[in-house]
Formats: C-alpha cells, sequence, structure tokens
C-alpha cells in the first residue's frame, strides 16, 4: 500500500505543481509587479509630518505619536509605531513606499501560506496536493475582491496587513510550542515568540484583534479540552487578550466614533455585522469564480485527504468557530462606523477571512464524509467536474474572466496603463515640489484624476481645503496646493 502511494505521488506530483504555479502567474505575481508602480495616497503625507514635529524616528517621538493616536483618534499602538517608525517617503522618498508594499506582500504569501501548509500537512496524503491547496487559499485571499488598500496603500499596510500577518506569525509560533511541549527550552521560546506577536498584532486594526484574539481563544479551548498545553495557550492567549484591551479601551476610539459616526447600541451593531456578512458572502457566491474553485478542491480531496479522527474537527464545530470568527473580526467595525457598510479595506479583510474559513470548512465536511464513509466513485467525481466546467463557461457570460483582480493586474500592466498613470502624478508631485509658489496649481488629466485602477489613488482634490492637499501642502511647505483637472494635457511624447 506504502509502495501504490509513492508510486501516485511521483506520477501525479507534476500537475499539482503546474497547476499552483498557473495560480501564482495569474492571480498572486501580477500584484508583485503592480506595486511597483504604487504611489503615496491619503494620509501617507502626514506621517512624515506627523513624526517630524513630534521629535523625529526616535523611540520618544514614536511613543509621543502613540500617545496621541491613543488619546484623540484610536487605539492602533502597533499601527502608530510602524507608520511613523518606518516613515518609508522620509527616509526613502517614493521608492520607500514601493519597497514596503512589495515586502509586504511577499511576507503575506509566505507566512499565511506556511500556516495553511502546516494545516495540510496533517490532512494530505502527498506534499503536492498539499502545496496546490495552500496556493489555491492563497489565490482566493488576493482574487475575490481588489486588494487596493490592503495591498497596494502604505496606511493599509499598517494598520490592517502587517498585523494580521504578524498575528498569523504569533499563531505558527503557538503551534510549534505545543509541538515541542517536550522540549521545555524550545517550547518556552516558542511561547514567548506568541506572546510578544499577538500582543503587537492586536495593536492594528479591531478588525484584525478580534480575529487575532479568537484564532488564540480556539487554541486555549482546544488544550483544555484535550488536556494537553493548556498552560501555554492560556499564556499565549492571556497577553494577546491584554493587548487588545488596550486597543479597545482607547478614548480615542470613542472620541473619534462620537465625532464622526454617532453612536449605535450594541444590538444593533451585532444586526448590521450580520448583514455585512450575509451580504459579503452573497457577492463571493454570485460576484467571483471561488465557489467553483472550493468546489474543484473539494473533488480533489475526496482523492487526496487522510481522514482524522477528532470529535472537535466535526464540521458543525468548525463552522461555527469559522462563522464566529466572521462575527467577531467584523463586529468592531460596523459599531464603530455604526452601520452595515464597510470601508474597502474593511471587505477586503473580511474576504481574507471568509476565504480560509471556508477551505477549513470543506476539509472539516470532506472528512467527516469519509470517515463516515461516503466515498464517490470516479465516475461521479467524473460527471462532477464536466458540470463545473460547464457552469463555469455559464458564469464567463455574466462574470468575465478579466474581472478576476490578477488579470486586471495583467491587463493594466501590458497595457501600459500602470506606468502612464504612475508617471502623470509624479510629475504632479515633481512639480509642487519644484514651485517656487505658495499657491501650488497644478494640471491634471480626467484620465488620470478618475482611473479606477488596481493600486490606490493618491486621493488629491481640485478643493483647496481637502484634507489630502492639506497633507501633501505641509509636507513640501507650501501654504496650498490642488490639482486642476483637464479634459485633455499636451503631451510632448
Amino acid at each position: 500500500m506504502a509502495q501504490s502511494e509513492k508510486q501516485l505521488t511521483l506520477k501525479h506530483k507534476y500537475p499539482f505543481y503546474i497547476a499552483g504555479a498557473f495560480l501564482l502567474l495569474m492571480g498572486i505575481i501580477p500584484y508583485v509587479i503592480a506595486l511597483v508602480y504604487a504611489l503615496p495616497a491619503a494620509d501617507d503625507f502626514c506621517y512624515a509630518l506627523e513624526i517630524a514635529n513630534a521629535g523625529g524616528h526616535n523611540p520618544i517621538g514614536i511613543f509621543r505619536m502613540i500617545k496621541v493616536y491613543y488619546l484623540s483618534r484610536q487605539g492602533v499602538y502597533f499601527s502608530v509605531a510602524l507608520e511613523e517608525g518606518i516613515d518609508p517617503i522620509r527616509r526613502m522618498g517614493f521608492l520607500g513606499i514601493n519597497i514596503v508594499l512589495i515586502l509586504t506582500m511577499m511576507l503575506s504569501v509566505i507566512i499565511i501560506g506556511a500556516l495553511i501548509y502546516r494545516f495540510c500537512r496533517l490532512h494530505f496524503t502527498t506534499r503536492e496536493c498539499g502545496f496546490l491547496f495552500v496556493i489555491a487559499v492563497l489565490w482566493g485571499c488576493f482574487n475575490t475582491r481588489i486588494l487596493s488598500e490592503l495591498i497596494c496603500w502604505y496606511g493599509g499596510v499598517c494598520n490592517y496587513t502587517i498585523p494580521l500577518v504578524t498575528g498569523v506569525l504569533g499563531i505558527i509560533c503557538l503551534v510549534k510550542a505545543v509541538k515541542n511541549v517536550d522540549h521545555k527550552g524550545k517550547a518556552r521560546n516558542y511561547c514567548l515568540l506568541s506572546m510578544i506577536l499577538g500582543f503587537l498584532s492586536c495593536g492594528g486594526s479591531l478588525q484584525v484583534t478580534g480575529y487575532i484574539c479568537w484564532i488564540y481563544l480556539l487554541f486555549l479551548g482546544w488544550s483544555i479540552l484535550e488536556k494537553k498545553c493548556w498552560k501555554i495557550t492560556l499564556t499565549t492567549f492571556g497577553m494577546t487578550l491584554f493587548g487588545a484591551l488596550i486597543n479597545v479601551a482607547a478614548p480615542g476610539n470613542y472620541a473619534r466614533q462620537s465625532r464622526s459616526y454617532g453612536e449605535i447600541s450594541l444590538i444593533k451593531a451585532a444586526y448590521y455585522t450580520f448583514i455585512a456578512i450575509i451580504n459579503e458572502i452573497k457577492y463571493i457566491f454570485s460576484q467571483t469564480y471561488i465557489p467553483w474553485l472550493l468546489l474543484l478542491l473539494m473533488i480533489i480531496a475526496f482523492f487526496f485527504l487522510k481522514p482524522v479522527k477528532n470529535k472537535l474537527y466535526h464540521p458543525v464545530f468548525v463552522g461555527g468557530a469559522v462563522f464566529m470568527s466572521w462575527l467577531i473580526s467584523t463586529f468592531p467595525v460596523c459599531y464603530g462606523y455604526a452601520d452595515s457598510t464597510l470601508a474597502l479595506r474593511g471587505y477586503e479583510t473580511l474576504d481574507i477571512y471568509i476565504i480560509i474559513g471556508l477551505f477549513l470548512f470543506i476539509n472539516s465536511l470532506v472528512n467527516w464524509m469519509k470517515l463516515k464513509e461516503m466515498f464517490l466513485s470516479k465516475e461521479i467525481v467524473l460527471a462532477m467536474s464536466i458540470l463545473v466546467i460547464i457552469n463555469i463557461g455559464y458564469l464567463q457570460s455574466s462574470v468575465p474572466v478579466s474581472s478576476i483582480p490578477g488579470m486586471k493586474c495583467w491587463q493594466q500592466i501590458f497595457s501600459g496603463e500602470l506606468k502612464r498613470y504612475h508617471d502623470e502624478w509624479i510629475e504632479v508631485f515633481n512639480t509642487i515640489e519644484r514651485s517656487e509658489d505658495d499657491i501650488v496649481e497644478v494640471p491634471v488629466s480626467r484620465w488620470a484624476y478618475e482611473a479606477d485602477l488596481v493600486i490606490m489613488r493618491p486621493g488629491m482634490s481640485e478643493n483647496f481645503e481637502n484634507w489630502v492637499n492639506n497633507g501633501i501642502a505641509t509636507y513640501y511647505g507650501k501654504e496650498k496646493v490642488r490639482v486642476i483637472v483637464e479634459d485633455e494635457i499636451e503631451n510632448d511624447k
């Protein structure tokens, strides 16, 4: 039996690698290339000024900014430290933005992929199948929506992506601590790392804080029920919860809510949370290719998934835990905004949680079915595969392949749109910097002003009083700046 499994692996490993490479090429690599053209956006200029006014890039200056944010804006202590401490614009110029975004993108793929692969190793009979599942989950995370605010914006990276990746790395360290429980030195070191990383991750957006805390709590619940390593999981969860409470207790959270959105009851916020999640699930299952990807991988799992006997891995428990992760992470956002409509970065983050949750649920469902000996014949699986392919054809008529984020990236790269957009806005910033006037008006083409591309818009306006314009004006030492939108700009080229 072992020999046949080995022969199966050697015979069929290349299609898995080819499929995985194809998904990487179509859905992940184009993001990295697109980030070469990313620009400073929204309040990116403000961070450079804030840290300079607070005392510079040193612990005192960073602590002052954390204090200002904590008391008047929000409790994201880790995000503020990142924003003000890295400060790529002042340290490295605009190129610094590109470097930070590309590194964050690559680390996100590696670290999230590493956690998923650890899970797959427990389940699949071949490494190749596990590899394909990892790439498929990552493809789903990056291709449900265009991650323009989560990946292509420095502010979004500091508030959401880096804290999330930090938390995932903390979970990996927790898994290693549990695995090495018999080696006290290793277990202690991994536990300490997990505590630090968990604490830091909870200093980002509350949408990340809630999700990471819930995962740590699930580990604690598992260890108590299984009577294993509960001291390690209790300590790490306690530290993570401590960081979350510091974030939630920030006076700035409530001051900002009162100023901008108004207060609502917890019950109404819970209702808005439920509506937001249901609407996003509807979007994923009606406007994306994710359902077909899930179905295809479910078919693969029937052949290659190795059943695991564990009562806690029942699809009912896994489904409940997954749905709770969506609720807990989205609730602070709906409560803060007093609405069921999230900001774009909120939807992008929720999509990642939904995709990861759906893959976990599908694996637990197939695991349960195989334990119950609900096997599918090869003929039935072949018929299901044909139906999937046919339905993808129908889906193509309403949701074209060109709408997939990765494909949009490639299209905008090859058409030259991203380069043209980048060059036009760089010229706007250079014009402001070179101008000797205190009040600067810079022409920009209507196309560049209104273009909806995969990268984040700079956010400049024709209004002198626009807050983004004010931040840019202060950064360049001007009194006022604005753009003048023109239908045609003469192109010397």
